[in-house]
Protein backbone atom coordinates (compact mmCIF):
# COMPACT_ATOMS: atom_id res chain seq x y z
CA UNK A 1 0.00 0.00 0.00
CA UNK A 2 2.95 2.32 0.58
CA UNK A 3 3.67 2.51 -3.15
CA UNK A 4 0.19 3.93 -3.91
CA UNK A 5 0.37 6.79 -1.39
CA UNK A 6 0.98 10.19 -2.98
CA UNK A 7 1.38 13.66 -1.56
CA UNK A 8 -1.81 15.74 -1.53
CA UNK A 9 -2.65 19.26 -0.59
CA UNK A 10 -5.79 21.29 -0.09
CA UNK A 11 -6.18 23.83 -2.86
CA UNK A 12 -8.22 26.01 -0.53
CA UNK A 13 -5.16 26.63 1.61
CA UNK A 14 -3.16 28.05 -1.28
CA UNK A 15 -5.05 31.31 -1.48
CA UNK A 16 -5.47 33.52 -4.52
CA UNK A 17 -1.77 34.27 -4.75
CA UNK A 18 -0.88 30.58 -4.88
CA UNK A 19 -3.51 29.81 -7.47
CA UNK A 20 -2.49 32.77 -9.64
CA UNK A 21 1.13 31.53 -9.72
CA UNK A 22 -0.05 28.15 -11.01
CA UNK A 23 -2.69 29.55 -13.36
CA UNK A 24 -0.51 29.40 -16.48
CA UNK A 25 0.56 25.81 -15.91
CA UNK A 26 -2.91 24.57 -15.05
CA UNK A 27 -4.43 26.37 -18.03
CA UNK A 28 -1.88 24.98 -20.47
CA UNK A 29 -2.18 21.40 -19.24
CA UNK A 30 -5.98 21.45 -19.19
CA UNK A 31 -6.32 23.13 -22.59
CA UNK A 32 -3.88 20.74 -24.30
CA UNK A 33 -5.51 17.76 -22.58
CA UNK A 34 -2.29 16.17 -21.35
CA UNK A 35 -1.61 14.52 -18.02
CA UNK A 36 0.83 16.41 -15.76
CA UNK A 37 2.34 13.10 -14.61
CA UNK A 38 3.09 12.15 -18.22
CA UNK A 39 4.71 15.53 -18.89
CA UNK A 40 6.93 15.20 -15.83
CA UNK A 41 7.89 11.62 -16.67
CA UNK A 42 8.85 12.50 -20.24
CA UNK A 43 10.91 15.41 -18.96
CA UNK A 44 12.67 13.05 -16.53
CA UNK A 45 13.41 10.67 -19.43
CA UNK A 46 14.90 13.52 -21.42
CA UNK A 47 17.18 14.45 -18.53
CA UNK A 48 18.99 11.12 -19.07
CA UNK A 49 20.32 12.38 -22.43
CA UNK A 50 22.75 15.17 -23.32
CA UNK A 51 21.65 16.67 -26.63
CA UNK A 52 23.90 18.61 -28.99
CA UNK A 53 24.25 19.35 -32.67
CA UNK A 54 22.10 21.01 -35.31
CA UNK A 55 18.68 20.01 -33.98
CA UNK A 56 19.57 20.77 -30.36
CA UNK A 57 20.45 24.36 -31.28
CA UNK A 58 16.97 25.09 -32.66
CA UNK A 59 14.65 22.92 -30.59
CA UNK A 60 14.04 25.62 -27.96
CA UNK A 61 12.77 28.09 -30.57
CA UNK A 62 10.54 25.48 -32.15
CA UNK A 63 8.94 24.57 -28.84
CA UNK A 64 8.21 28.20 -27.95
CA UNK A 65 6.90 29.36 -31.31
CA UNK A 66 3.29 30.51 -31.33
CA UNK A 67 2.21 31.51 -34.84
CA UNK A 68 -1.48 32.09 -35.39
CA UNK A 69 -3.63 33.27 -38.29
CA UNK A 70 -6.81 35.21 -37.67
CA UNK A 71 -9.91 34.28 -39.63
CA UNK A 72 -11.87 37.52 -39.80
CA UNK A 73 -15.06 35.97 -41.15
CA UNK A 74 -15.21 33.52 -38.23
CA UNK A 75 -13.74 35.89 -35.62
CA UNK A 76 -11.22 33.32 -34.41
CA UNK A 77 -7.57 32.44 -34.80
CA UNK A 78 -5.92 29.15 -35.63
CA UNK A 79 -2.37 28.11 -34.81
CA UNK A 80 -0.26 27.48 -31.73
CA UNK A 81 -1.29 29.23 -28.53
CA UNK A 82 1.39 31.08 -26.63
CA UNK A 83 2.40 29.37 -23.39
CA UNK A 84 0.99 25.95 -24.21
CA UNK A 85 2.06 22.72 -22.53
CA UNK A 86 4.63 21.96 -25.22
CA UNK A 87 6.43 25.27 -24.74
CA UNK A 88 7.09 24.35 -21.10
CA UNK A 89 9.51 21.66 -22.24
CA UNK A 90 11.79 24.36 -23.65
CA UNK A 91 12.53 25.63 -20.14
CA UNK A 92 14.75 22.67 -19.21
CA UNK A 93 17.46 20.61 -20.90
CA UNK A 94 15.52 17.44 -20.13
CA UNK A 95 12.43 18.83 -21.81
CA UNK A 96 14.35 19.74 -24.96
CA UNK A 97 15.89 16.26 -25.14
CA UNK A 98 12.45 14.73 -24.64
CA UNK A 99 11.11 16.79 -27.54
CA UNK A 100 13.82 15.42 -29.86
CA UNK A 101 12.96 11.90 -28.72
CA UNK A 102 9.33 12.61 -29.54
CA UNK A 103 10.36 13.84 -32.99
CA UNK A 104 12.14 10.56 -33.71
CA UNK A 105 9.55 8.22 -32.19
CA UNK A 106 6.45 9.72 -33.81
CA UNK A 107 8.11 9.94 -37.23
CA UNK A 108 9.17 6.30 -37.03
CA UNK A 109 6.36 4.54 -35.12
CA UNK A 110 2.63 4.86 -34.73
CA UNK A 111 0.85 6.54 -31.83
CA UNK A 112 0.72 3.62 -29.38
CA UNK A 113 4.09 2.06 -30.28
CA UNK A 114 5.90 5.35 -29.58
CA UNK A 115 4.36 5.49 -26.11
CA UNK A 116 5.17 1.83 -25.49
CA UNK A 117 8.87 2.38 -26.26
CA UNK A 118 9.16 5.18 -23.72
CA UNK A 119 7.17 3.12 -21.23
CA UNK A 120 9.60 0.19 -21.58
CA UNK A 121 12.59 2.49 -21.31
CA UNK A 122 11.17 4.03 -18.13
CA UNK A 123 10.54 0.64 -16.55
CA UNK A 124 14.10 -0.51 -17.24
CA UNK A 125 16.12 2.58 -16.50
CA UNK A 126 14.17 4.83 -14.10
CA UNK A 127 13.09 4.42 -10.46
CA UNK A 128 9.66 2.86 -10.17
CA UNK A 129 8.42 5.78 -8.10
CA UNK A 130 8.84 8.05 -11.13
CA UNK A 131 7.13 5.74 -13.63
CA UNK A 132 3.52 6.69 -13.03
CA UNK A 133 2.17 7.48 -16.53
CA UNK A 134 0.51 4.88 -18.74
CA UNK A 135 1.38 4.05 -22.33
CA UNK A 136 -1.63 6.02 -23.58
CA UNK A 137 -0.72 9.13 -21.58
CA UNK A 138 2.88 9.06 -22.79
CA UNK A 139 1.75 8.60 -26.37
CA UNK A 140 -0.57 11.60 -26.17
CA UNK A 141 2.26 13.85 -25.00
CA UNK A 142 4.60 12.53 -27.73
CA UNK A 143 1.99 13.22 -30.41
CA UNK A 144 1.37 16.79 -29.28
CA UNK A 145 5.08 17.61 -28.98
CA UNK A 146 6.04 16.09 -32.33
CA UNK A 147 3.17 17.88 -34.03
CA UNK A 148 4.45 21.27 -32.94
CA UNK A 149 8.08 20.66 -33.98
CA UNK A 150 7.23 18.87 -37.24
CA UNK A 151 8.57 21.88 -39.13
CA UNK A 152 12.12 20.78 -38.24
CA UNK A 153 11.91 18.36 -41.19
CA UNK A 154 12.79 14.99 -39.72
CA UNK A 155 11.70 13.16 -42.88
CA UNK A 156 13.99 15.25 -45.08
CA UNK A 157 16.90 14.68 -42.72
CA UNK A 158 16.29 10.93 -42.78
CA UNK A 159 16.30 10.98 -46.58
CA UNK A 160 19.64 12.82 -46.55
CA UNK A 161 21.23 10.12 -44.40
CA UNK A 162 19.90 7.30 -46.58
CA UNK A 163 21.26 9.05 -49.67
CA UNK A 164 24.64 9.53 -48.00
CA UNK A 165 24.88 5.83 -47.15
CA UNK A 166 23.89 4.79 -50.66
CA UNK A 167 26.50 7.06 -52.24
CA UNK A 168 29.25 5.58 -50.06
CA UNK A 169 28.39 2.05 -51.19
CA UNK A 170 28.23 3.16 -54.82
CA UNK A 171 31.70 4.70 -54.54
CA UNK A 172 33.00 1.52 -52.91
CA UNK A 173 31.46 -0.49 -55.77
CA UNK A 174 29.56 -2.74 -53.35
CA UNK A 175 25.99 -3.93 -53.28
CA UNK A 176 23.68 -1.75 -51.21
CA UNK A 177 22.10 -3.72 -48.34
CA UNK A 178 18.34 -3.94 -48.62
CA UNK A 179 17.78 -3.69 -44.88
CA UNK A 180 18.75 -0.04 -44.47
CA UNK A 181 15.19 1.15 -43.83
CA UNK A 182 13.86 -1.75 -41.78
CA UNK A 183 11.98 -0.58 -38.69
CA UNK A 184 13.45 -1.65 -35.38
CA UNK A 185 11.36 -3.50 -32.83
CA UNK A 186 10.17 -1.74 -29.70
CA UNK A 187 12.55 -3.72 -27.50
CA UNK A 188 15.55 -2.97 -29.72
CA UNK A 189 14.83 0.76 -29.75
CA UNK A 190 14.50 0.85 -25.96
CA UNK A 191 17.84 -0.95 -25.58
CA UNK A 192 19.58 1.40 -28.02
CA UNK A 193 18.25 4.40 -26.10
CA UNK A 194 19.65 2.87 -22.94
CA UNK A 195 23.08 2.42 -24.59
CA UNK A 196 23.08 6.04 -25.75
CA UNK A 197 22.14 7.34 -22.32
CA UNK A 198 24.73 5.28 -20.46
CA UNK A 199 27.50 6.18 -22.91
CA UNK A 200 26.78 9.87 -22.35
CA UNK A 201 26.39 9.77 -18.58
CA UNK A 202 28.88 7.15 -17.36
CA UNK A 203 32.54 8.14 -17.26
CA UNK A 204 34.77 6.00 -19.46
CA UNK A 205 31.86 4.18 -21.13
CA UNK A 206 31.55 3.92 -24.91
CA UNK A 207 28.70 2.52 -27.01
CA UNK A 208 29.43 0.58 -30.20
CA UNK A 209 26.67 -0.24 -32.70
CA UNK A 210 27.51 -2.48 -35.65
CA UNK A 211 25.55 -3.89 -38.58
CA UNK A 212 23.30 -2.79 -41.44
CA UNK A 213 19.74 -3.62 -40.38
CA UNK A 214 17.77 -0.42 -39.62
CA UNK A 215 21.02 1.52 -39.69
CA UNK A 216 19.49 4.55 -41.44
CA UNK A 217 17.03 5.09 -38.58
CA UNK A 218 19.75 4.55 -35.97
CA UNK A 219 22.10 6.97 -37.71
CA UNK A 220 19.36 9.61 -37.95
CA UNK A 221 18.46 9.17 -34.27
CA UNK A 222 22.08 9.63 -33.21
CA UNK A 223 22.63 12.71 -35.36
CA UNK A 224 19.38 14.29 -34.14
CA UNK A 225 20.12 13.68 -30.47
CA UNK A 226 23.88 14.04 -30.11
CA UNK A 227 25.77 14.63 -33.36
CA UNK A 228 28.91 15.78 -31.51
CA UNK A 229 29.16 12.51 -29.56
CA UNK A 230 28.93 10.21 -32.59
CA UNK A 231 31.35 8.72 -35.10
CA UNK A 232 29.81 7.01 -38.14
CA UNK A 233 31.89 4.76 -40.40
CA UNK A 234 30.83 2.78 -43.46
CA UNK A 235 33.04 -0.21 -44.27
CA UNK A 236 35.91 1.43 -42.40
CA UNK A 237 35.43 4.88 -43.99
CA UNK A 238 34.47 7.61 -41.52
CA UNK A 239 31.67 9.78 -42.88
CA UNK A 240 30.86 11.68 -39.69
CA UNK A 241 33.02 12.41 -36.68
CA UNK A 242 31.96 14.50 -33.71
CA UNK A 243 34.28 16.38 -31.40
CA UNK A 244 33.50 14.18 -28.38
CA UNK A 245 33.34 10.60 -29.61
CA UNK A 246 31.37 8.39 -27.22
CA UNK A 247 29.12 6.44 -29.58
CA UNK A 248 30.49 4.54 -32.58
CA UNK A 249 28.19 3.42 -35.39
CA UNK A 250 29.88 0.96 -37.75
CA UNK A 251 27.95 0.18 -40.92
CA UNK A 252 29.27 -3.18 -42.10
CA UNK A 253 28.05 -5.09 -45.17
CA UNK A 254 26.43 -8.49 -44.48
CA UNK A 255 29.21 -10.26 -46.40
CA UNK A 256 31.75 -9.22 -43.81
CA UNK A 257 29.32 -9.35 -40.88
CA UNK A 258 27.52 -12.59 -41.81
CA UNK A 259 23.90 -11.52 -41.37
CA UNK A 260 23.90 -7.73 -41.06
CA UNK A 261 21.88 -7.95 -37.84
CA UNK A 262 22.44 -4.89 -35.71
CA UNK A 263 24.61 -5.49 -32.64
CA UNK A 264 25.30 -3.02 -29.89
CA UNK A 265 27.44 -3.15 -26.79
CA UNK A 266 28.89 -0.98 -24.06
CA UNK A 267 32.65 -0.78 -23.67
CA UNK A 268 34.93 0.65 -21.02
CA UNK A 269 37.65 2.98 -22.26
CA UNK A 270 41.09 2.31 -20.76
CA UNK A 271 43.00 5.52 -20.08
CA UNK A 272 46.61 5.22 -21.23
CA UNK A 273 49.03 7.65 -19.63
CA UNK A 274 52.46 8.46 -21.00
CA UNK A 275 55.37 8.44 -18.58
CA UNK A 276 58.70 10.08 -19.16
CA UNK A 277 61.80 8.37 -17.79
CA UNK A 278 63.49 11.16 -15.91
CA UNK A 279 65.61 9.23 -13.42
CA UNK A 280 68.37 7.17 -14.99
CA UNK A 281 70.50 4.97 -12.76
CA UNK A 282 74.12 4.75 -13.85
CA UNK A 283 76.44 2.95 -11.47
CA UNK A 284 75.97 3.07 -7.72
CA UNK A 285 73.00 5.39 -7.03
CA UNK A 286 74.26 7.90 -9.59
CA UNK A 287 71.51 10.09 -11.11
CA UNK A 288 71.79 12.00 -14.34
CA UNK A 289 70.37 15.54 -14.08
CA UNK A 290 66.98 15.97 -15.74
CA UNK A 291 64.57 18.88 -16.09
CA UNK A 292 62.36 19.57 -13.10
CA UNK A 293 59.14 19.67 -15.12
CA UNK A 294 59.57 16.12 -16.47
CA UNK A 295 57.68 13.25 -14.88
CA UNK A 296 60.16 10.78 -13.49
CA UNK A 297 60.22 7.29 -12.09
CA UNK A 298 62.89 4.70 -11.33
CA UNK A 299 62.85 0.91 -11.30
CA UNK A 300 65.75 -0.61 -9.43
CA UNK A 301 66.75 -3.97 -10.86
CA UNK A 302 64.84 -3.57 -14.13
CA UNK A 303 67.80 -4.45 -16.37
CA UNK A 304 68.59 -7.61 -14.42
CA UNK A 305 64.97 -8.73 -14.48
CA UNK A 306 64.72 -8.03 -18.19
CA UNK A 307 67.90 -10.00 -18.93
CA UNK A 308 66.63 -12.89 -16.84
CA UNK A 309 63.49 -13.04 -18.97
CA UNK A 310 65.46 -12.89 -22.22
CA UNK A 311 67.84 -15.66 -21.12
CA UNK A 312 64.86 -17.81 -20.17
CA UNK A 313 63.92 -17.93 -23.87
CA UNK A 314 67.21 -19.77 -24.44
CA UNK A 315 66.67 -22.05 -21.42
CA UNK A 316 69.48 -20.35 -19.53
CA UNK A 317 68.12 -20.14 -16.00
CA UNK A 318 69.57 -18.23 -13.05
CA UNK A 319 72.81 -17.14 -14.78
CA UNK A 320 73.65 -14.51 -12.20
CA UNK A 321 77.25 -14.25 -13.40
CA UNK A 322 76.15 -13.44 -16.93
CA UNK A 323 73.52 -10.95 -15.76
CA UNK A 324 76.08 -9.23 -13.52
CA UNK A 325 78.51 -8.84 -16.44
CA UNK A 326 75.78 -7.40 -18.69
CA UNK A 327 74.73 -4.86 -16.05
CA UNK A 328 78.32 -3.76 -15.55
CA UNK A 329 79.68 -1.62 -18.36
CA UNK A 330 83.19 -3.04 -17.85
CA UNK A 331 81.95 -6.62 -18.17
CA UNK A 332 80.09 -6.31 -21.47
CA UNK A 333 82.88 -7.99 -23.47
CA UNK A 334 83.08 -10.86 -21.01
CA UNK A 335 79.29 -11.26 -21.10
CA UNK A 336 79.29 -11.43 -24.90
CA UNK A 337 81.92 -14.21 -24.83
CA UNK A 338 80.01 -16.20 -22.21
CA UNK A 339 76.70 -15.80 -24.02
CA UNK A 340 78.23 -16.84 -27.34
CA UNK A 341 79.74 -20.01 -25.84
CA UNK A 342 76.46 -20.83 -24.08
CA UNK A 343 74.46 -20.55 -27.30
CA UNK A 344 76.97 -22.62 -29.25
CA UNK A 345 76.94 -25.23 -26.54
CA UNK A 346 73.17 -25.26 -26.54
CA UNK A 347 73.16 -25.85 -30.27
CA UNK A 348 75.42 -28.94 -29.76
CA UNK A 349 73.33 -30.40 -26.96
CA UNK A 350 75.55 -29.12 -24.14
CA UNK A 351 73.84 -27.54 -21.20
CA UNK A 352 76.56 -26.11 -18.99
CA UNK A 353 79.72 -24.16 -19.65
CA UNK A 354 83.07 -24.85 -17.97
CA UNK A 355 85.32 -21.76 -18.01
CA UNK A 356 88.43 -23.93 -18.36
CA UNK A 357 89.86 -23.45 -21.89
CA UNK A 358 91.13 -27.05 -21.89
CA UNK A 359 87.93 -28.82 -21.03
CA UNK A 360 85.71 -26.45 -23.01
CA UNK A 361 82.18 -27.77 -22.80
CA UNK A 362 81.09 -30.83 -20.92
CA UNK A 363 78.01 -32.85 -21.60
CA UNK A 364 74.98 -32.68 -19.35
CA UNK A 365 75.19 -35.28 -16.57
CA UNK A 366 72.56 -38.01 -16.75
Amino acid sequence: MSGSVSLQTDVGNLGLAGLSSMRTVLSALSTDDVQPAAMLQIQDIGSLFHVNGKFASTISDELQRSPSHRLDMLSCAIGWRKGDATSMLSQSAGGQAAALLALFLRNTYDHRTAGEILYRFSQRYMPRSRCVASIKQLAEVLTKVSGKIASMGYGNFLAEQVTKLRLVYLQLNRAIPACFLCIMTEETTAEILECISRAQRETGTRARIRGTTSVSHIMTLLLVLCAEDVEVSVEGTVIHGGSNKRIFLEVVHPRSDHSGIIRFQLETAIEVKEFGIGTIISGENALLPMKDDMRTFSWKGWLAARLDILLYDYHLLHRDDLIADCCNSSGIYSARRKLGRLLVGRAHGLSRWDPSPVKGYKKHST
